[in-house]
C-alpha cells in the first residue's frame, strides 16, 4: 500500500487544490492521500473563509481519502512551527511514503541541499541572520541574506511563499531523520499572492477578494463543479473579528501582550500605543508595520492575542514531541484499509468522536487540557459565525467527522 501525504489550509479549497491532489497521487503511484489540514485559522494570521468541516469536504470530494486536522497551536503560526509540527505529526501515523507540496520551483536538489544547511544550524549562519536582524531586517529577509551571501544559496528559493514552506517540510524531514520520499508540483498559477486569474486558476487570495466582492460568476469557475454554496452565504473575512480584538487589546493594555505568541516586546508596546487609533483589524496591522516586522508576523500576532494562543503553550507543544492524538476532519468509507494500516501503525490515536475522546483524552489530565485548549481557540470561529450570521455556538466535541 502506498500513501501520500499533502500539508495544506485550502481556504478555500479550489481548482489549484484539485490538480495538485490529482498529480500528487498519479505522480507517487499512492493507493490513498493524507491531507492534513488547517482548522478554522490559517498562517496568514487569519480566519478561514469558511469552517474546517466545509474545507475537509471539498477535499475529500476532489480526491483526499483521510483529512486530518493540524493542531490550532501551530496552524496560525510561522512557517518554522507550522511546517515542523504538520512534518511531525504526519510521521507519528507510521504510514506516509511520500511527502507531497506545491512549489515555485521544482527543484528537489535546491531544496535539499538548502534545508541540509539549515538543519545543520551552523555557527556562521546564526552570527550571520543576527546581524542581519541587527540592521533592521526582518527574520525572513535575514535568514535568506545569509544564506545567499555565504553559501550562494538561489534567492528565489527563499523568498517565494511556497517555497519557503517546501524547505521548512526538508528541514523538518532532516532534523527529525523521517523518512519520507518528497515530490514537488510545480506551481503554474499567477502566484500566492496575485489578484489574477489564469483559466479556470486562481490563487486562494484572488478567490477570497472575488467572495468578498460578491462576483458569483467568475468564483464559480475557479472551484469545482459541485462546490458547497456555503462558502459563498457565510464567509467570514479578516475584519470580522475586529470588535473582539479592540475589546481584548482595551481590556489587557495595561499588563502588555507579550505573552502571546509572535508578539514580541517592541510589538506589543507598539500596540498599546496605537491603540487610540484602532479602527478595525486590517488598518490596525497597517499602523503597526515596520521596515523589520513584517505584515504577516503583526497579523499573527493580533490573531494569536483574539484567540489567547500563548508562547509557552507553542513552546510546551513542540517540547513535547507535537501531537499526542491527531484529530480527524473526514474519511471516505473506501479508504477503511488505510484506517487499518494507521490503527496498526500509529503511536497516537485518531480521534474521530466523543467515543474516541471517552476513550484515549478524558482519563488523561495533560491530553485533556490540551484538547480543550484546542477547542477553546477553534470556539473563536464560532464566535464569528454567531457575531455575524446569528449561527448557533457548539462545542467542536458534539461536531461529527465528514464521512463519504
Amino acid at each position: 500500500m502506498k500513501i501520500n501525504a499533502i500539508i495544506s489550509e485550502y481556504n478555500p479549497f479550489h481548482n489549484g487544490h484539485a490538480f495538485h491532489l490529482k498529480d500528487a497521487k498519479n505522480s507517487t503511484g499512492a493507493d490513498f492521500s493524507i491531507v492534513i489540514m488547517s482548522g478554522n485559522f490559517v498562517q496568514r494570521g487569519e480566519p478561514a473563509i469558511t469552517d474546517k468541516y466545509i474545507r475537509a469536504k471539498e477535499a475529500l470530494k476532489n480526491g483526499a481519502d483521510l483529512v486530518l486536522e493540524l493542531s490550532p497551536l501551530i496552524s496560525s503560526a510561522s512557517a518554522g512551527y507550522f511546517a515542523e509540527g504538520a512534518v511531525v505529526n504526519l510521521s507519528k501515523l507510521g504510514v506516509v511514503d511520500t511527502l507531497c507540496f506545491g512549489a515555485e520551483s521544482d527543484d528537489p536538489t535546491g531544496f535539499k541541499n538548502t534545508a541540509k544547511i539549515l538543519s545543520a544550524e551552523e555557527h556562521k549562519l546564526k552570527t550571520a541572520i543576527q546581524e542581519n536582524l541587527k540592521n533592521g531586517q526582518s527574520f525572513a529577509l535575514a535568514r535568506q541574506n545569509a544564506l545567499c551571501d555565504i553559501y550562494g544559496a538561489e534567492q528565489g528559493l527563499l523568498s517565494d511563499p511556497n517555497n519557503i514552506l517546501a524547505l521548512e517540510y526538508e528541514t523538518a524531514i532532516l532534523k527529525h531523520k523521517i523518512g519520507f520520499d518528497t515530490y514537488i508540483t510545480k506551481r503554474n498559477d499567477p502566484g500566492y499572492n496575485s489578484c489574477e486569474t489564469l483559466g479556470n486558476i486562481a490563487s486562494a487570495l484572488a478567490i477570497r477578494s472575488l467572495i468578498k466582492e460578491n462576483k458569483t460568476i467568475e468564483i464559480t469557475k475557479l472551484l469545482p463543479a459541485d462546490f458547497d454554496k456555503t462558502i459563498l452565504k457565510y464567509p467570514v473575512f479578516k475584519d470580522d473579528y475586529s470588535e473582539f480584538l479592540h475589546y481584548k487589546l482595551l481590556n489587557e493594555s495595561l499588563y502588555g501582550f507579550e505573552k502571546y505568541l509572535d508578539v514580541s516586546k517592541d510589538m506589543s508596546e507598539r500596540i498599546r500605543i496605537m491603540i487610540p487609533e484602532y479602527r478595525n483589524c486590517t488598518d490596525f496591522c497597517d499602523l503597526l508595520k515596520s521596515k523589520n516586522v513584517a505584515y504577516s508576523t503583526i497579523s499573527r500576532g493580533l490573531l494569536h492575542i483574539f484567540t489567547g494562543l500563548l508562547q509557552e503553550r507553542v513552546e510546551s507543544y513542540k517540547e513535547s514531541g507535537y501531537g499526542k492524538y491527531i484529530k480527524v476532519l473526514g474519511f471516505k468509507k473506501s479508504a477503511a484499509p488505510l484506517l487499518k494500516n494507521i490503527s496498526n501503525n500509529a503511536v497516537v490515536p485518531l480521534i474521530v468522536n466523543k467515543n474516541d475522546y471517552d476513550k484515549y483524552i478524558y482519563k488523561d489530565e495533560k491530553l485533556k487540557f490540551l484538547y480543550h485548549e484546542e477547542m477553546r481557540i477553534e470556539s473563536n470561529y464560532d464566535l464569528i459565525l454567531h457575531r455575524k450570521y446569528s449561527k448557533n455556538i457548539i462545542s467542536d466535541l458534539s461536531k461529527e467527522a465528514v464521512i463519504m
